[in-house]
């Protein structure tokens, strides 16, 4: 397993202790095959596992994308928190199953909820949670966790909506309907996603994005499927 992994240093977000956590060599992982909503099955081992950050001090999850604490709301949020961890920090930055990165990922969906993250990025992480439970053939799991997604979504679109976010918005929007069998929401997003307006945009990203000038951040919310880390 070392092989595949390595070690990467944090400094909490809620306490500021500095960690050490397990990541995925960027190159031991291949994909192997996507379905449409762009879940990836990996081979021979499962990035998803390592996304989340979790503090073993203080047991605070996060991924790449959260932002630092306002000095206001650091002990409020935290208090809130806490109660999803009684029994105390949880220690969860070492070799990983699946049960181990789904809860390290519903952490970080408390977390990122309390903390008001961007909803793109709550949305992200319940389709991770649903893509594992797939991935573990467990139906109504998934569901439920599609069904989350789906709203945080949906709210996102119509509050938080950037033009580089619309094609991937429209596109998760239809996908997840579809697979909860919302036939006439599904067939609503994907009329949108290929509207004159939707493709003009996709066409624009893309020659940005081979001309250079698509910045980092846009490019990782274009990727966020990939990247919600």
């Amino acid at each position: 397993m070392n092989q595949f992994l390595y070690d990467k240093r944090y400094n909490c977000l809620a306490c500021n202790e500095e960690f050490t956590t397990k990541k995925v060599r960027s190159n031991k992982a291949r994909v192997v095959r996507q379905d449409s909503d762009l879940c990836a099955y990996f081979e021979p081992i499962n990035p998803y596992y390592y996304e989340i950050n979790v503090c073993p001090y203080c047991g605070w999850a996060f991924s790449d994308s959260f932002t630092p604490f306002s000095p206001a709301q650091k002990q409020t949020v935290y208090d809130t928190y806490s109660r999803y961890i009684l029994k105390g920090p949880p220690q969860l930055c070492d070799v990983r199953g699946e049960q181990e990165a789904i809860y390290a990922f519903k952490l970080a969906l408390g977390a990122g909820y309390i903390k008001r993250e961007q909803l793109k990025y709550l949305a992200g992480i319940c389709m991770r949670i649903a893509w594992l439970h797939r991935q573990g053939n467990r139906p109504d799991k998934e569901k439920e966790f599609l069904v989350a997604a789906c709203r945080f979504f949906t709210v996102a679109y119509e509050t938080q909506l950037d033009d580089d976010d619309t094609a991937y918005f429209l596109h998760m929007l239809a996908e997840t309907n579809l697979r909860l069998g919302r036939i006439p929401q599904a067939r609503r997003w994907f009329s949108q996603l290929f509207s004159p307006r939707a493709m003009l945009i996709i066409v624009l990203l893309k020659q940005l994005e081979k001309l250079g000038l698509l910045t980092g951040s846009s490019k990782r919310d274009r990727r966020l499927n990939n990247d919600c880390s």
